[in-house]
């Protein structure tokens, strides 16, 4: 994310606004993809109401990256939760009531 600050001289010279602009950096990357596959795609983007062939394969990409990170998240839930389950039991009674605690 980008900020811009400039002075709007229009209203008020003091006033400093901030813009916040959200930039979508694409990154090139080959990558190999069944003949079969590649030929379904080539047939089949226009009719299903893509752009462009790079269009299908953008929205197929974050398809599976979205299914991923859900899958990521959940497994290191997991494992957050079996590390929880692993810790010693603290017994917070005994922390309160103290070795003197009969003789208060």
């Amino acid at each position: 994310m980008f900020f811009i600050y400039f002075l709007d001289r229009a209203t008020d010279l003091g006033k400093i606004l901030v813009l916040f602009i959200g930039v979508l950096i694409m990154v090139q990357n080959k990558i190999q993809i069944d003949e079969k596959d590649f030929e379904f795609i080539k047939k089949a983007y226009k009719t299903l109401s893509y752009k462009s062939l790079s269009h299908y394969m953008r929205e197929a990409v974050r398809t599976k990256v979205r299914e991923d990170r859900k899958r990521w998240k959940a497994l290191q839930r997991s494992q957050a939760m079996e590390q929880i389950g692993q810790g010693p039991y603290e017994n917070f009674f005994e922390n309160l009531e103290g070795e003197d605690f009969e003789d208060r």
